[in-house]
C-alpha cells in the first residue's frame, strides 16, 4: 500500500506521463485511479466471493464451482471504472 500510494503520488506530483498500475481494491487505489494517479488496478470481488460462498452453501449444498457463477477478479481502469458491473464493487456503499 505505501508503494502503491508513493507511485500515485509521486506520478501527479511530476505531472508526466508514467503508467503506474496495482493491485488492490481499497479506497486508496480507487482514489488514485478516479484521480489519474494510476492507470489500471486489477482486484478480487470481495462481495462477489461472500455473496456466491453464502449462495452455494445454503441453497445448492455445494462448495465446487463458485467461480463460475461470476468474475471474481475484474481490471479497472479510467474507461471502465463507472461502468455498471465495476462500479458496485469498487463504490459498495455508494448505492
Amino acid at each position: 500500500e505505501i508503494t502503491m500510494e508513493g507511485a500515485a503520488s509521486g506520478k501527479l506530483r511530476i505531472n508526466r506521463d508514467i503508467k503506474v498500475f496495482s493491485v488492490d481494491n481499497s479506497q486508496e487505489a480507487v482514489y488514485y485511479l478516479d484521480s489519474q494517479g494510476i492507470n489500471a488496478i486489477a482486484f478480487k470481488d470481495d462481495y462477489s466471493m461472500g455473496f456466491l460462498a453464502v449462495l452455494q452453501i445454503t441453497d445448492k449444498k455445494e462448495y465446487g464451482n463458485m467461480a463460475s457463477n461470476a468474475p471474481l477478479y475484474y481490471i479497472a481502469d479510467r474507461e471502465n471504472m463507472y461502468s455498471d458491473e465495476l462500479e458496485k464493487v469498487l463504490f459498495p456503499f455508494v448505492k
